[in-house]
Protein backbone atom coordinates (compact mmCIF):
# COMPACT_ATOMS: atom_id res chain seq x y z
CA UNK A 1 0.00 0.00 0.00
CA UNK A 2 1.19 3.49 -0.98
CA UNK A 3 1.31 6.18 1.36
CA UNK A 4 0.68 9.81 -0.08
CA UNK A 5 2.03 12.42 1.55
CA UNK A 6 1.13 15.70 1.36
CA UNK A 7 3.43 19.23 2.02
CA UNK A 8 1.05 22.67 1.85
CA UNK A 9 3.59 25.72 2.11
CA UNK A 10 2.24 29.10 3.76
CA UNK A 11 4.12 31.16 1.34
CA UNK A 12 3.26 34.72 3.23
CA UNK A 13 5.98 36.47 4.69
CA UNK A 14 6.29 38.79 6.98
CA UNK A 15 5.24 42.61 6.61
CA UNK A 16 8.11 44.90 4.58
CA UNK A 17 8.73 48.31 6.20
CA UNK A 18 9.81 50.57 3.57
CA UNK A 19 9.73 53.82 5.14
CA UNK A 20 10.97 53.75 8.72
CA UNK A 21 9.53 56.49 11.54
CA UNK A 22 11.84 59.23 11.97
CA UNK A 23 13.47 61.25 14.88
CA UNK A 24 11.32 63.99 15.90
CA UNK A 25 12.35 67.93 16.74
CA UNK A 26 9.84 69.50 17.95
CA UNK A 27 8.84 72.77 20.45
CA UNK A 28 7.26 72.25 23.42
CA UNK A 29 3.53 72.30 22.95
CA UNK A 30 3.60 71.83 19.13
CA UNK A 31 2.48 68.48 17.63
CA UNK A 32 5.05 65.71 16.45
CA UNK A 33 3.67 62.85 14.02
CA UNK A 34 5.76 59.92 13.75
CA UNK A 35 4.70 57.76 10.28
CA UNK A 36 5.75 54.16 8.75
CA UNK A 37 5.05 53.04 5.09
CA UNK A 38 4.67 49.07 4.92
CA UNK A 39 3.76 46.38 2.12
CA UNK A 40 2.77 42.39 3.09
CA UNK A 41 -0.19 40.05 2.54
CA UNK A 42 -3.31 40.91 3.10
CA UNK A 43 -4.57 44.43 4.89
CA UNK A 44 -1.86 45.39 7.60
CA UNK A 45 -2.82 46.35 11.07
CA UNK A 46 -0.43 48.69 13.05
CA UNK A 47 0.27 49.13 16.60
CA UNK A 48 2.46 51.99 17.67
CA UNK A 49 4.31 51.87 21.30
CA UNK A 50 5.46 54.31 23.57
CA UNK A 51 9.12 53.91 25.88
CA UNK A 52 7.88 50.13 25.28
CA UNK A 53 3.55 50.34 26.12
CA UNK A 54 1.04 49.71 23.33
CA UNK A 55 -0.73 53.27 22.68
CA UNK A 56 -4.14 52.59 23.03
CA UNK A 57 -5.84 53.58 19.74
CA UNK A 58 -2.64 54.40 18.21
CA UNK A 59 -3.39 51.61 15.01
CA UNK A 60 -2.92 54.02 11.89
CA UNK A 61 0.62 53.83 9.55
CA UNK A 62 0.70 57.40 11.55
CA UNK A 63 1.04 58.12 15.25
CA UNK A 64 0.85 61.93 16.30
CA UNK A 65 2.00 62.83 19.70
CA UNK A 66 -0.02 65.93 20.40
CA UNK A 67 1.21 69.03 22.68
CA UNK A 68 4.45 67.22 23.72
CA UNK A 69 6.24 68.82 26.82
CA UNK A 70 9.62 68.93 28.09
CA UNK A 71 8.98 65.70 30.09
CA UNK A 72 8.63 64.35 26.74
CA UNK A 73 11.62 64.81 25.30
CA UNK A 74 13.59 61.25 24.83
CA UNK A 75 10.23 59.51 24.34
CA UNK A 76 10.91 56.90 21.82
CA UNK A 77 8.46 55.33 19.78
CA UNK A 78 8.60 52.32 17.16
CA UNK A 79 5.40 50.48 15.25
CA UNK A 80 4.65 46.70 14.89
CA UNK A 81 2.88 46.09 11.24
CA UNK A 82 0.72 42.93 11.19
CA UNK A 83 -0.28 40.88 7.72
CA UNK A 84 -3.59 39.17 7.15
CA UNK A 85 -1.55 36.08 8.17
CA UNK A 86 -0.64 37.60 11.43
CA UNK A 87 2.90 37.81 10.81
CA UNK A 88 4.88 40.46 12.62
CA UNK A 89 7.60 43.43 11.59
CA UNK A 90 8.62 45.71 13.93
CA UNK A 91 9.91 49.07 12.61
CA UNK A 92 13.25 50.77 13.62
CA UNK A 93 13.16 52.84 17.22
CA UNK A 94 12.44 56.75 16.62
CA UNK A 95 13.10 59.46 19.09
CA UNK A 96 11.25 62.34 20.14
CA UNK A 97 13.24 65.51 20.77
CA UNK A 98 11.33 68.22 22.32
CA UNK A 99 12.63 72.38 22.58
CA UNK A 100 11.70 74.67 26.06
CA UNK A 101 10.07 77.42 24.11
CA UNK A 102 11.25 79.43 27.43
CA UNK A 103 15.30 78.90 26.36
CA UNK A 104 14.80 80.18 23.00
CA UNK A 105 12.50 83.07 23.83
CA UNK A 106 15.08 83.94 26.30
CA UNK A 107 18.65 83.70 24.36
CA UNK A 108 17.96 87.36 23.13
CA UNK A 109 21.54 87.22 21.93
CA UNK A 110 21.45 83.85 20.25
CA UNK A 111 24.33 82.26 21.86
CA UNK A 112 22.94 79.36 23.04
CA UNK A 113 22.24 80.04 26.58
CA UNK A 114 19.84 82.29 29.14
CA UNK A 115 21.65 84.60 31.39
CA UNK A 116 22.23 87.70 32.67
CA UNK A 117 23.37 89.32 29.42
CA UNK A 118 19.94 88.40 27.63
CA UNK A 119 17.73 89.81 30.55
CA UNK A 120 19.72 92.92 30.52
CA UNK A 121 18.91 93.18 26.12
CA UNK A 122 15.46 92.33 27.33
CA UNK A 123 15.73 95.26 29.44
CA UNK A 124 17.71 97.58 27.40
CA UNK A 125 15.32 97.35 24.16
CA UNK A 126 12.43 97.97 26.70
CA UNK A 127 14.11 100.84 27.34
CA UNK A 128 14.57 101.55 23.62
CA UNK A 129 18.62 100.85 24.14
CA UNK A 130 19.27 98.56 21.17
CA UNK A 131 22.73 99.01 19.89
CA UNK A 132 25.75 100.69 21.67
CA UNK A 133 26.84 104.24 20.56
CA UNK A 134 29.95 104.82 22.90
CA UNK A 135 32.52 103.16 24.48
CA UNK A 136 31.34 104.66 28.03
CA UNK A 137 33.79 102.52 30.28
CA UNK A 138 36.77 103.66 27.82
CA UNK A 139 37.95 99.94 27.74
CA UNK A 140 38.54 100.23 23.50
CA UNK A 141 35.56 98.21 22.62
CA UNK A 142 31.78 99.02 22.54
CA UNK A 143 29.75 96.07 24.20
CA UNK A 144 27.59 95.34 26.76
CA UNK A 145 28.96 96.55 29.80
CA UNK A 146 28.84 100.25 27.70
CA UNK A 147 24.89 99.69 26.87
CA UNK A 148 24.18 98.26 30.44
CA UNK A 149 25.76 101.94 31.59
CA UNK A 150 23.45 103.65 29.39
CA UNK A 151 20.84 101.81 30.10
CA UNK A 152 21.52 102.62 34.17
CA UNK A 153 21.62 106.32 33.34
CA UNK A 154 18.18 106.16 31.32
CA UNK A 155 16.54 104.93 34.54
CA UNK A 156 17.97 107.51 36.29
CA UNK A 157 21.30 105.76 37.89
CA UNK A 158 23.58 107.69 39.66
CA UNK A 159 26.95 105.80 38.56
CA UNK A 160 27.18 107.23 34.93
CA UNK A 161 25.75 109.79 32.64
CA UNK A 162 25.41 108.62 28.48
Amino acid sequence: AAIALSVTADASVAPVITQQPVDQTVTAGNSATFSVSATGTGSLTYQWFKNGTAVAGATQSAYTISAPTSADNGTQVYVVVTDGSCNTTPSQMAVLHVTSTTSQACDVNKDGTTNISDVQLEINMALGITACTADINKDGVCNILDVQRVANAVLGGPCVSP
